[in-house]
């Protein structure tokens, strides 16, 4: 019911671990070609990289956000350690894309750490 890329950037941009560049896209490529070879082709993998970089600054920035929910209204912030990860991820998509500009312009007020 979501974007295709959703379960892998839920995967490969986790907030618990960093994964290399090299290797995420090893298996952007190996999932492209496990779809290619269920007749469920994405010709352009530019686009779905693009969507995959996407969706991944959308899921983190929901985990950076339920991350200081838990603390601030739980009362545990043992996730907190883990935000300066999940915002590292969103800062360098943003800056992958020049055209996402205006979108870090306006959550720098907010999220300092994506200036």
């Amino acid at each position: 019911m979501g974007p295709v890329t959703y379960d892998l950037a839920s995967l490969l941009r986790d907030a618990y671990i960093e994964l290399d560049e090299a290797l995420i896209d090893r298996l952007i490529d190996r999932y492209l070609d496990g779809l290619a070879r269920h007749r469920q082709v994405w010709t352009d993998r530019e686009a779905f990289r693009r969507l995959f970089d996407l969706t991944s600054i959308q899921r983190n920035l929901k985990a950076a956000g339920r991350f200081v929910y838990i603390d601030r209204v739980k009362g545990n912030p043992k996730f907190l350690a883990d935000i300066p990860r999940v915002l590292g991820y969103v800062k360098r998509n943003l800056q992958k894309y020049p055209e996402l500009d205006q979108l870090r312009i306006h959550l720098t007020p907010y999220v300092p750490e994506l200036q």
